[in-house]
């Protein structure tokens, strides 16, 4: 049975390039009304107005997902304008390629907070309009590097670590409540 997107609601963060672009044009492309986020509000525009041409409803927010506030502010006024989430696809991320030696905290956080805190923050928002609908998918892109650490990538790694292990624990916790969680798609790439 093939899933249909026409008129479905899907938020996609880190939207304005790479897999998250390629995400939203797909969706919309299949009917779904996308709201792409990200920083780079140049590129985010981009790929609204390509999603507009097949999907019109479609609209670029540009977002910091490092920023609880705007991610609840970005789910909260999506919910106003359509009602609704049907999927959430959490994408966005930052690389962090710095040997341990060289690493500072305030780079482990800002990893932290863009590759795993947005996408929770994220979540903790939308799921309980998912809930209450019993109908919704939740989906964390993460990496290879959610299994398997690589050199001068430790805090990228245990970004992703933490992506992977919420994500599976999501999945078994919205087991039975119509809501489809936590599905943990590896990009491919650390």
């Amino acid at each position: 049975m093939s899933y249909d997107y026409t008129g479905r609601v899907a938020i996609v963060t880190g939207a304005s390039s790479g897999i998250g672009r390629a995400i939203a044009l797909d969706l919309a492309s299949r009917g779904a009304i996308v709201v792409a986020a990200a920083r780079r509000a140049d590129l985010l525009e981009d790929v609204a107005r390509a999603c507009r041409s097949s999907s019109p409803a479609s609209e670029a927010v540009v977002t910091d997902v490092g920023d609880r506030a705007a991610v609840e502010k970005l789910v909260g006024g999506v919910l106003e304008r359509h009602g609704k989430v049907d999927l959430l696809i959490n994408n966005a991320g930052i690389p962090m390629r710095v040997h341990a030696a060289r690493l500072t905290s305030d780079q482990i956080e800002r990893t932290m907070r863009i590759n795993y805190l947005g996408a929770a923050y994220a979540i903790t928002a939308v799921l309980p309009s998912m809930l209450a609908r019993h109908d919704g998918h939740i989906v964390n892109i993460a990496s290879v590097a959610g299994r398997v650490g690589s050199p001068r990538e430790s805090a990228y790694t245990a970004s992703k670590f933490a992506m992977t292990g919420f994500s599976e624990v999501l999945a078994a916790d919205l087991d039975g409540s119509g809501v489809s969680g936590g599905r943990r798609v590896a990009s491919g790439s650390s």
